[in-house]
């Protein structure tokens, strides 16, 4: 006797039933992408689903706060270079902004020395480890723990929808990290952060946590090392010069 096999279900879009508390639109489906109808049913009863996905309504502030410390960045990049070059106010700023210059790498110019830009670069690094603070306070515990554990299946309560496929890949990005502030580790999360706020539908934040990422900085090779060494969060102006120059 042949016996028929069941035809396996395949990643699609559907709905299945709210039962929830009340939603102010008056939905009563849940939507979903990318996965089954069981794939769905099931993954309402894990753990993850049961977080509430809460935006802040601070998230502006935080964009703001990105911008501005791009910035700041921008300005040190412009201030290391040939004053010359720009006199005519023409410097169009980071390779990030739309028709932004690619600027060489070297080192401090005009005549300035790495003792007369200690100060700054660990300023700066003091303003990155703030900025990446502010990020990890604005995004909810779903969306922490769903960017920390490269989840695949993620749930917006907001829209109700929950949305499947969700890889490694789309977490880690599709470019290795440029700003020699951040660390390895604390880029790797970046980017999980700018993922998973681009998934939750704030797209502007996830933008700017990139353009963060992506800002290049003169002589970045010494700069990334300082900041692997930890010597930009701890180390005396004396052992960062003898860092750089030994």
């Amino acid at each position: 006797m042949n016996h028929l096999s069941e035809t396996p279900e395949v990643p699609t879009d559907g709905t299945i039933p709210y039962c929830g508390l009340s939603h102010a639109d008056g939905k009563s489906c849940i939507t979903f992408k990318g996965l089954t109808k069981s794939e769905a049913k099931a993954y309402k009863l894990t753990e993850h689903s049961q977080y509430n996905d809460y935006h802040s309504v601070y998230m502006p502030n935080i964009v703001h706060a990105i911008e501005s410390y791009c910035f700041c960045q921008d300005e040190l990049i412009a201030n290391d270079w040939n004053v010359h070059i720009f006199h005519d106010g023409s410097y169009p700023g980071h390779p990030v902004i739309a028709g932004g210059a690619k600027l060489p790498t070297g080192g401090p110019h005009l005549g300035c020395t790495w003792q007369e830009h200690v100060c700054e670069i660990t300023d700066h690094r003091t303003h990155t480890r703030h900025l990446i603070h502010l990020v990890k306070t604005i995004l909810s515990t779903c969306m922490l723990t769903e960017a920390s554990t490269h989840t695949e299946i993620i749930k917006c309560d907001n829209m109700l929808h929950i949305k499947g496929g969700l890889t490694n890949t789309i977490y880690s990005g599709r470019y290795n990290d440029v700003n020699p502030f951040f660390s390895e580790s604390k880029a790797r999360c970046l980017n999980s952060y700018a993922a998973i706020a681009e998934t939750h539908g704030e797209p502007e934040l996830a933008s700017k946590i990139l353009d963060s990422l992506l800002m290049p900085f003169p002589d970045e090779d010494t700069i990334s090392a300082l900041t692997k060494s930890c010597l930009l969060d701890v180390g005396t102006v004396r052992d960062i010069l003898h860092f750089v120059f030994d």
